[in-house]
């Protein structure tokens, strides 16, 4: 056979594949919806095709919640950080106060000084606990925010699965596809 004649066989067969993707497209039918009025292998390949892009959809669903997940996940731990940096330095600052006030302390002779020396360290404990507090809720939010990305992370790679697997589903169906087997084919 000639070369002309095999070059006619494929501008015809991209013809066809041009007139397949082309008509799928203009009239708003996926591969599915046009193979599948074919006939029952082709009923078979556009339910696979489908079932791929179902897989796809739900993939690209998971990354939108693990996206989701990590930016909400990443925001705690900053709340935390910024939680324990404040906590850091109302301990600091109290352990100052503390040392600062007790120097002058045991020089009482009234009960009514005494009083103000406990009140004093009254308030330096209530607010070197507050800050150990803050500390201790920080660290909790950078734990919660990282359990939050760590299944981020788990969703994204499952989502990526997903996404590839359908994928592929599709390109299978769409390779398996002839569109010269159905009842067309005397055209």
């Amino acid at each position: 056979m000639s070369l002309q004649y095999h070059r006619n066989i494929l501008m015809t067969g991209a013809a066809a594949l041009f007139a397949l993707t082309t008509a799928c497209a203009s009239d708003g039918n996926s591969f599915a919806e046009t193979v599948g009025d074919e006939g029952a292998e082709e009923s078979v390949l556009a339910d696979r095709w489908s079932d791929g892009k179902d897989l796809q959809d739900e993939g690209e669903e998971l990354a939108k919640e693990a996206d989701k997940l990590e930016r909400r996940g990443n925001q705690e731990i900053r709340k935390g950080r910024n939680l324990i940096a404040s906590g850091e330095a109302a301990v600091a600052t109290q352990k100052e106060r503390y040392r600062q006030t007790v120097r002058g302390f045991g020089l009482a002779v009234t009960p009514t000084q005494l009083k103000s020396e406990i009140d004093t360290l009254q308030s330096i404990q209530d607010k070197w606990k507050t800050g150990r507090e803050q500390i201790a809720r920080g660290e909790k939010l950078i734990r919660e925010g990282e359990q939050q990305t760590a299944e981020a992370e788990d969703k994204s790679r499952r989502a990526e699965t997903l996404i590839a697997r359908g994928t592929q589903q599709m390109r299978a169906a769409e390779a398996r596809y002839d569109p010269g087997d159905g009842a067309d084919a005397g055209l």
